[in-house]
């Protein structure tokens, strides 16, 4: 799975506040976008992006 799709799904549900379930099929697996954020959480990514502030 490309990251920067996975990014880009998470973004949208952040921006439009839409449940993990409902991203549009063009993104993939809500399921996999899910574990992927959550993932990506454990590992201290968004925190990275906010202090660099991206």
């Amino acid at each position: 799975m490309d990251s920067r799709n996975v990014l880009e799904a998470i973004s949208y549900v952040l921006r439009t506040g839409i449940q993990w379930k409902a991203i549009p099929k063009v993104f993939v697996s809500p399921s996999s976008i899910y574990r992927y954020f959550w993932f990506w959480c454990e590992q201290g990514f968004f925190q990275v992006l906010w202090i660099a502030e991206l």
